[in-house]
């Protein structure tokens, strides 16, 4: 809520032109993230990645090595 009222008022510059902001009384709204994204946003988080990545690095170099 502190940064609405901090930013009350401010000019900011768009393709449309000059726009005044307008955020004194505005609602704020809290949107809980589905299973899908929590799923998402742990596979997405770079040390997980990195831990997922290696695993995958280490079965092509597999593949690649191993003949027929």
């Amino acid at each position: 809520m502190i940064f609405l009222s901090h930013i009350n008022g401010r000019e900011i510059e768009t393709s449309d032109g000059i726009k005044t902001l307008y955020t004194k009384n505005a609602e704020v709204v809290v949107l809980n993230m589905t299973f899908s994204q929590k799923i998402l946003s742990i596979l997405s988080d770079p040390n997980i990645a990195y831990i997922l990545m290696m695993p995958g690095i280490y079965g092509l170099f597999f593949e690649f090595y191993s003949s027929g």
